[in-house]
């Protein structure tokens, strides 16, 4: 389980989003609400598995049974953080209040959000940095606007922004598809991690 939701967890009760996991894992997020959803990599919102993700996420925010709050990393997957990328719009497109987390982590010499060093090293890391602190910054509750509400990628956008002034860090234009391309060209060795590794 991402050590995000395990912070996240240790502060409220949440169900949130996954892709698709079975076995134990799988009953586990089942048993607290989890929307299972397929990783898509096309922008393409008409994509048919990228509707129904989206459409998964807006029945739950709508849904009047008393579902735990739902919790969405926006960004769709992890960054060295020092920006934040581009938000995926499906938690937006109900176009209901949200209420902004935003997550720092204070680390001495290895960020917990792992990136693209190879597992056992990172693994190896984190054992090795004995203390591993993080701020949660809850952030005023977001109700969209007029405005907002009828162009989700404006309350996209905007909720971005938010956040990156609460975290006083910078936009940056690279998307959840540029990391995964970054990272196919690490496993294809066209570029090295040990040179890549501040580069998103």
């Amino acid at each position: 389980m991402d050590q995000h939701i395990v912070v996240i967890l240790s502060e409220v009760q949440v169900s949130f989003v996954t892709k698709g996991l079975s076995g134990t894992i799988g009953r586990l997020s089942r048993a607290i609400h989890c929307i299972s959803v397929a990783h898509v990599r096309d922008q393409n919102p008409n994509d048919p598995v990228r509707r129904n993700g989206t459409s998964k996420l807006m029945e739950r925010q709508v849904s009047p049974l008393p579902y735990p709050p739902l919790l969405i990393f926006p960004e769709g997957t992890t960054t060295n953080g020092s920006s934040l990328i581009r938000f995926r719009t499906g938690a937006f497109i109900a176009r209901q209040p949200i209420q902004p987390i935003v997550l720092r982590y204070k680390y001495n010499w290895v960020s917990p959000t792992w990136e693209t060093i190879p597992f056992p090293l990172y693994i190896f890391q984190m054992l090795t940095q004995l203390t591993h602190r993080i701020d949660i910054d809850f952030l005023p509750l977001y109700t969209p606007s007029i405005e907002e509400m009828s162009d989700p990628m404006l309350y996209t956008n905007n909720i971005r922004k938010t956040m990156a002034d609460s975290s006083h860090l910078p936009l940056s234009e690279a998307s959840m598809d540029d990391k995964m391309a970054y990272h196919r060209a690490i496993i294809d060795g066209r570029i090295s991690w040990r040179d890549a590794i501040t580069e998103l």
